[in-house]
This record gives structure tokens, C-alpha cells and sequence, in this order.
């Protein structure tokens, strides 16, 4: 199973095309050329109905060691699909779990943002994809 959990907000039911999973699929092309196995959420969709869905979640998120949420703006990741899959991997990163990595690309400063989300390393949209995977490689590396 994948190693690192990518998610942005992303309308389903509106198959949207946004700067935001425009730029998550940037992250999830780089990562996946340096060989890393990537879930990405705006790949996957929720066919299987609400509980299939959060079943196959759920178990990527169990089995990724770094998650990368993907934002232009706080609001982004107030609700839905998105709040569940970082608050989820940041309580397990509280709990006794293995060592895992909350990471976010952002448009803009981390505040405004939960303060588990402003608590994580934060790379900026265009400026620091290089360190944003260069962080990814070496976490992954040490492990």
C-alpha cells in the first residue's frame, strides 16, 4: 500500500478541475517519478457508497507514514473528506502509533489554519516543492 497520503478538497459530485488539484497533482506527479506510491484522493471517489469509501480511506490512511494536505485557504479543509483525513492521521501522529509526518502545501501562511495543521511543517505553493519533497525523502529515508 502507498506510503504517503496526498489530499486537497475536491468536489466529487462536481469532478472540478482547481488550482488546488492542479497543484496537489504536481506534488502526486513529482512524488510518484521519485518512486514513492502515492493515494491520492481526487483519483479515488466514493462509488462504493459512504462506507466503502471510508473503508479504503481509512485503511490508506493506516498503512501512509506522511500525509500531505494540499490548500489555498483555511476554509479548504474545515469539513468533509478532508477534515477526516488529516484530523485522523494527526491523532495517530498524537497517539502510540509508528512514527508518521503530517506535512502541508500551502498558498499562503499557516495561520488561520487548526492548529494541528499549523503545528505541521508548511511549504509554500510554487517557491517550495523542492523542499516540500526533499522533506518527504528524507523523513521516509530514516524510517
Amino acid at each position: 500500500m502507498e506510503e504517503i497520503f496526498l489530499c486537497c478538497e475536491f468536489s466529487f459530485e462536481r469532478n472540478e478541475v482547481s488550482p488546488v488539484s492542479e497543484c496537489a497533482r504536481t506534488v502526486c506527479e513529482k512524488l510518484r517519478s521519485m518512486g514513492y506510491g502515492v493515494f491520492f484522493t481526487s483519483e479515488s471517489s466514493p462509488d462504493s457508497g459512504v462506507d466503502g469509501y471510508l473503508r479504503l480511506v481509512s485503511s490508506h490512511l493506516d498503512a501512509a507514514r506522511v500525509l500531505i494536505l494540499v490548500s489555498a485557504a483555511p476554509d479548504d479543509c474545515a469539513d468533509g473528506w478532508i477534515r477526516f483525513e488529516w484530523e485522523s492521521f494527526a491523532h495517530e501522529i498524537a497517539g502510540w502509533g509508528p512514527k508518521k509526518l503530517l506535512l502541508s502545501y500551502l498558498a499562503g501562511p499557516p495561520d488561520g489554519y487548526p492548529v494541528h495543521l499549523r503545528k505541521a511543517k508548511s511549504f509554500r505553493w510554487g517557491t517550495e516543492l523542492d523542499s516540500l519533497l526533499s522533506a518527504v525523502e528524507t523523513f521516509l529515508s530514516e524510517q
